[in-house]
């Protein structure tokens, strides 16, 4: 699963950084779902705009 990736992940990027400061304050269990949540929603705005992953776009 793609968000557990993120949380045991050792390279720090904007958004590991974001999915383990968000574990700290929420909890795995819900940190795993807002997680998945973000992923779909960043996936789903690429396709639809024809774009490449742009680090730089994520809030």
């Amino acid at each position: 699963m793609a968000a557990n990736a993120l949380l045991v992940s050792k390279k720090k990027t904007h958004l590991t950084c974001w999915a383990q400061n968000l574990q700290q304050r929420i909890g795995r269990k819900k940190a795993c779902v807002a997680i998945a949540r973000k992923l779909a929603s960043v996936l789903w705005a690429m396709w639809v705009k024809q774009r490449d992953y742009d680090p730089r776009l994520l809030a």
